[in-house]
C-alpha cells in the first residue's frame, strides 16, 4: 500500500525507517484511543460492524469455494491442449500450475453460486417503501448536485465520500428499517455503511429510472447481508484472518480519530500565513508586502548587542532610538519606519516578513549597520492584485504545518509513556514493493475494498521523542 515518500529520492532504506516510525505512531494513537474508549460506538463503531459483516461473508465464500476436490489430471490435460505447448519443461510446469489454479477457481465460483442460491432461495425480504424513497431521493439530489464529478463512460458513479454525506444528511433516520429480513431488520444506517464495499454506477439520473436502478443495487446489498448472517451463524468472525483484518482497520480508524483531535486548532493567523508565504515564495512576498518596524540602527555589532541588552532589561525603546539610532530619518520618529515596500530595504524588510509581530530581534547585519528591531505591522501593498488568494493558500499550508506539529508533539508524549524501542537493524530483512499503488481485494459474494489502509506520514514525532531522551552534556 502507498505511503508518503515511498518513492522519493531518499531511497528505500529511509522509506522503510519512516514507514516503521509511522506504523509505531499509528499504533500508539490506536492504543490511546482504546484506553479512552474512542471509536467503540458512533462512526467508527458503525464502520467496524459493517466491515465485520463484509469480512465474514468473504470468509464464508472462501470456505465454500475451497470445499471441493481439486481438478482431475484429465481436466487439466484437456485445458492444457487449448494453449500452445511451451518450449521448456519449466515453462510447461508453470503453465500447468496456472491452468490447475484457474480450474480450481472456476469450480470454486460455481460452488459458491450454487451455495448462495440455496441460502437465498427460501428467504423473503420486504422493503419499507417510505424509507427506500427517503434514501433514493437523498442520494439522487446528492448525485445531481455533483453530476460532472461523477460522470463515467458507464454512467454516474457512486463516490467514496457519498456514504459519509448520506450518513450525515440522514442521521435522524439511520435507525429506521429499510428491509425486513428473516432474523431481524436491515436498518437504513447499516445499508448505507454496506455501500462502502460496492462500486455502483447509475446509467440515468432521471428520477424514476434512478430509483429502479437503486432498487436493483440494493438487492446485492441485501444478498450480501444475508450471506454475512450465514457466516456469523457459523462463527466465521472468530477466524484469525477475519480478526486480524478487523483489528488492522479498526486501529487505523481509531488512530485517525485521535490524530484529528490532537491536531485540532484554529487556522493560521494572517501573520503566520505571511511568514509561510515568505518562506515558500520569497520573491513574490517581497513584491507584494509592506512592513512597519521600530528600529535602532547601530554602527557596530558590539554597540547593537549593548542596545539589545538594554532593551531586554527594560529600557525605553523610544528614548533609546532617538539617542542611539544612526538612521536619522527614523530616529526622529522614535525609530518608527512607517510602512515601506519590502524591496526598498530588502534585508530588513524580508527579515521583518519572517519575524513574529512585536518580538525584539537582532542584531541583524545590514549594509548600513547592525539593526535591532521590532515588527509593528505587515500589509499587502495597495496594488497587489490577486495576492489575497495567494495568502489564503499560504494560510492553508501554515495551518497544516501547525496541526502536524501539534500531532507530532502529542504522539511523542504517548511514546514517552510507552517506552518505545526501535529495532532498525531488522529493517533490511523486510521486503517492500517499491511501487506506490493502491491494492484492492475482491470480497466473496459481491463487492470489494482496499487491501489495507494507506499509511499517513507519522514520523515527525520521532525527533521530538529522541530529544527528550538525549543525554544532558
Amino acid at each position: 500500500m502507498p505511503w508518503a515518500e515511498k518513492q522519493s529520492g531518499a531511497g528505500m532504506d529511509s522509506a522503510k525507517v519512516r514507514a516503521l516510525q509511522s506504523l509505531v505512531g499509528e499504533a500508539l494513537l490506536a492504543e490511546q484511543a482504546r484506553r479512552e474508549s474512542l471509536g467503540e460506538t458512533g462512526r467508527v463503531g458503525r464502520m467496524r460492524a459493517a466491515l465485520r459483516r463484509a469480512l465474514v461473508r468473504d470468509a464464508l465464500y472462501r470456505e465454500v469455494a475451497a470445499g471441493g476436490a481439486p481438478p482431475s489430471q484429465g481436466d487439466v490435460d484437456r485445458a492444457m491442449r487449448a494453449h500452445p505447448v511451451p518450449a521448456t519443461a519449466a515453462a510447461r510446469r508453470a503453465l500447468r500450475r496456472v491452468v490447475t489454479d484457474s480450474l480450481a477457481a472456476i469450480a470454486g465460483r460455481e460452488r459458491a453460486v450454487e451455495f448462495m442460491g440455496r441460502i437465498l432461495g427460501p428467504q423473503r425480504v420486504v422493503v419499507d417503501s417510505a424509507t427506500f424513497v427517503l434514501l433514493a431521493d437523498t442520494l439522487h439530489s446528492l448525485m445531481v448536485a455533483s453530476r460532472e464529478a461523477r460522470t463515467k463512460p458507464v454512467g454516474y458513479a457512486l463516490l467514496a465520500d457519498d456514504v459519509d454525506v448520506l450518513l450525515t444528511r440522514l442521521a435522524r433516520a439511520l435507525g429506521r428499517t429499510l428491509a425486513r429480513l428473516p432474523g431481524g431488520p436491515l436498518t437504513l444506517g447499516d445499508a448505507i455503511e454496506d455501500l462502502r464495499f460496492y462500486s455502483f454506477s447509475f446509467r440515468s439520473l432521471e428520477p424514476a429510472r434512478f430509483a429502479a436502478e437503486l432498487s436493483a443495487r440494493l438487492k446485492d446489498v441485501v444478498a450480501g447481508e444475508l450471506m454475512a448472517r450465514e457466516g456469523l451463524r457459523r462463527h466465521l468472525d472468530t477466524r484469525p484472518e477475519v480478526e486480524s483484518d478487523l483489528e488492522m482497520w479498526t486501529a487505523f480508524w481509531q488512530a485517525h480519530m485521535l490524530l484529528m483531535r490532537a491536531a485540532a486548532g484554529p487556522p493560521a493567523s494572517d501573520d503566520e500565513a505571511i511568514r509561510q508565504l515568505a518562506l515558500t515564495e520569497p520573491d513574490r512576498a517581497r513584491r507584494l508586502y509592506e512592513v512597519d518596524v521600530a528600529e535602532i540602527l547601530a554602527g557596530s555589532k558590539p554597540e547593537a548587542g549593548r542596545v539589545f541588552s538594554l532593551l531586554t532589561a527594560g529600557a525605553d525603546f523610544d528614548s533609546l532610538a532617538r539617542q542611539s539610532s544612526i538612521r536619522t530619518e527614523w530616529a526622529s520618529r522614535a525609530g518608527r519606519s512607517g510602512f515601506f515596500p519590502v524591496e526598498r530595504h530588502p534585508q530588513l524588510g524580508y527579515a521583518a516578513l519572517l519575524a513574529p509581530l512585536d518580538t525584539l530581534l537582532g542584531p541583524l547585519r545590514l549594509p548600513e549597520g547592525y539593526s535591532v528591531f521590532r515588527v509593528l505591522a505587515k500589509r499587502l501593498a495597495p496594488d497587489s492584485v490577486g495576492a489575497r488568494a495567494l495568502l489564503e493558500r499560504a494560510r492553508q499550508d501554515a495551518t497544516g504545518e501547525r496541526r502536524a506539529e501539534r500531532a507530532a508533539g502529542y504522539v511523542a508524549t504517548l511514546a514517552e509513556r510507552s517506552r518505545v524501542q526501535f529495532n532498525y537493524p531488522a529493517l533490511p530483512g523486510v521486503e517492500i514493493l517499491p511501487a506506490n499503488m493502491l491494492t484492492r481485494r475482491t470480497l466473496g459474494f459481491g463487492g470489494g475494498m482496499l487491501a489495507a489502509p494507506s499509511l499517513p506520514p507519522l514520523w515527525q514525532w520521532v525527533p521530538i521523542w529522541e530529544r527528550a531522551h538525549a543525554p544532558v552534556p
